[in-house]
């Protein structure tokens, strides 16, 4: 009986002893586990953020039409001599309507001024492609965009010509904000637009405030001024998509 009871006895002690070393392996194991499970997180997120920088670089630089390589490089264009009355005709290509504006007037520093047929009022300057600095009834919304300072130009368009723009946003209602623009003539090259083949400039446009970042991209005939237009931003994606139908600066 004795000897039973002491080899039950010692038996009972070599488990507790293998049950407290596994017991102790896992206690050391763990730290180890969450460790590499916590770097294993970082890893993905990092990969995942490196996926999508990667992804956003390559939308940014991508031409939104197909654009073909010229036999010849395209010869500098001026700016046009904007005249009150010129009607531009476009299509809406998220809606497929048909809009329209119309030059009122131009100041002695080449401000244009017009109205589109929705009621819509806005001023820009003779470099066009800044931005607009004024607006009324535009989305049933006014504000002014006072220009702070300029440097550069794109005009006569040639491919390199920058320019950039402080702006300080005063909306109808609420406070100023600062507003920056970016400008740059980025390729030349043959797209097809409604109108047909064209040999054009695509000039963009980088707008940044503090609720977003938004660019716009003309492309641009050197007969035809200007054929089709395009506004993205950075969180909604595509916001505007026009063709120009009837067009003719000159």
């Amino acid at each position: 009986m004795r000897m039973t009871v002491s080899i039950a006895t010692t038996d009972n002690v070599a488990a507790l002893v293998n049950s407290n070393k596994v017991t102790n392996a896992k206690a050391r194991a763990e730290p180890i586990l969450r460790f590499k499970e916590k770097m294993m997180k970082k890893t993905i997120s990092f990969t995942l953020v490196l996926s999508t920088l990667t992804l956003l670089s390559a939308c940014a630089s991508r031409p939104l039409l197909e654009e073909r390589q010229l036999a010849q490089p395209l010869p500098p264009v001026e700016k046009p001599s904007w005249k009150v009355g010129h009607v531009q005709v476009v299509q809406n290509n998220q809606t497929g309507e048909e809009n329209s504006w119309e030059i009122l007037s131009v100041d002695d520093e080449g401000r244009v001024t017009a109205r589109s047929n929705n009621g819509c009022k806005w001023t820009v300057p003779g470099e066009w492609f800044a931005g607009v600095e004024r607006w009324e009834n535009c989305g049933g919304s006014d504000g002014i965009r006072e220009l702070v300072a300029s440097e550069g130009s794109l005009w006569p368009l040639k491919v390199g010509n920058r320019s950039s723009y402080r702006y300080q946003l005063k909306p109808e209602k609420g406070d100023a904000h600062p507003e920056r623009v970016k400008c740059s003539v980025v390729s030349e090259a043959r797209v097809t637009v409604l109108l047909g083949d064209m040999d054009v400039f695509r000039v963009e446009c980088v707008r940044t405030n503090e609720w977003s970042r938004e660019t716009r991209t003309w492309y641009w005939s050197p007969e035809l001024g200007e054929v089709k237009y395009l506004r993205h931003d950075s969180k909604k994606g595509v916001r505007r998509d026009v063709d120009v139908l009837q067009s003719g600066f000159s």
